[in-house]
């Protein structure tokens, strides 16, 4: 049985609080204006906000923020995510449902 998936995203994210996040995106292929960018992201309205480098990485260091890798497929109909934390630990889920608290 063959198991293939193509990555359709693959970026960093630093929590900041419940909402926001700063997230760079290495791939983004359903939006490539975000690919190689820092972005301040609104979990809750899905918002996106383009930032210099300085800017997150002044948020990131007030905030103190770790990064997670996180890479985004789709399986079948269902968009899922693998995310690999600083010490190499997977969490596997799909979007929106069984997300790891921050």
């Amino acid at each position: 049985m063959n198991f293939i998936f193509v990555a359709k995203t693959l970026y960093y994210k630093y929590p900041l609080d419940e909402d926001w996040s700063i997230r760079y995106h290495i791939l983004f292929k359903d939006r490539k204006m975000y690919q190689n960018r820092w972005v301040l992201k609104s979990h809750f309205t899905k918002e996106y906000i383009f930032l210099s480098t300085k800017d997150a990485k002044s948020y990131i260091e007030k905030y103190n923020s770790a990064p997670k890798l996180i890479m985004g497929f789709i399986h079948k109909e269902d968009y899922r995510k693998v995310e690999i934390n600083n010490i190499g630990d997977l969490h596997y889920y799909l979007d929106n449902k069984d997300q790891p608290p921050e």
